[in-house]
């Protein structure tokens, strides 16, 4: 695990999947990292969470330019914690904000139903997504993803897509091995994490 400065991310390689920065080093217990992406009600309550636990917790507005242009608040929250206290925040995340049973398997339904759909877009997306999962250029990804949402132990809506014009959620599987991201109208892989 190393830990970009530039972008706050951990990365499985020495080379950050965000800001493409070289040279990444391990990450310290006291480095705060990027955690997750939410609506602003959620990251507040995560924050109260965190906070009751001693866990300092740091939150950044993202989203639309359209809506700081027009004087509104984003609508969504970036949250940043210490390295050290991820795996806690973790649980207190899944503690809270983790859907129910049925929930996961209507997006698991949702996903398998647009199964063509599923696609990688971008140059330098495409090569780094495609690398984690191990897939040659010009591969389909469906035969390697369909196991892994068929699978996954929980799939949950993490809330809007600061930029997409067209209303997309963050939809995300969670597999033994991989955390993969999906846009849910388009269908576009966006994000694998491998743990």
């Amino acid at each position: 695990m190393y830990y970009c400065e530039n972008c706050k991310h951990l990365c499985h390689e020495k080379v950050c999947e965000k800001c493409q920065k070289t040279d990444l080093r391990p990450p310290l217990n006291e480095d705060f990292c990027y955690f997750t992406e939410c609506p602003e009600d959620q990251a507040k309550m995560l924050k109260e969470s965190l906070k009751s636990e001693g866990i300092p917790c740091a939150l950044i507005p993202n989203g639309s330019g359209v809506r700081s242009a027009l004087g509104l608040t984003l609508e969504n929250m970036k949250v940043f914690l210490p390295f050290g206290s991820l795996d806690k925040a973790q649980e207190l995340f899944d503690g809270i904000f983790l859907p129910p049973l049925d929930e996961t398997e209507e997006l698991r339904t949702l996903l398998l139903e647009n199964e063509e759909k599923w696609h990688i877009t971008g140059f330098f997306n495409s090569r780094s997504l495609r690398r984690k999962l191990g897939l040659p250029k010009g591969y389909d990804i469906a035969p390697t993803l369909r196991p892994l949402v068929q699978s996954a132990s929980n799939i949950r809506d993490e809330g809007l897509i600061s930029s997409s014009v067209v209303g997309g959620h963050y939809l995300i599987v969670k597999t033994e091995e991989y955390d993969l991201t999906f846009d849910s109208i388009s269908f576009e892989l966006l994000y694998v994490k491998k743990k």
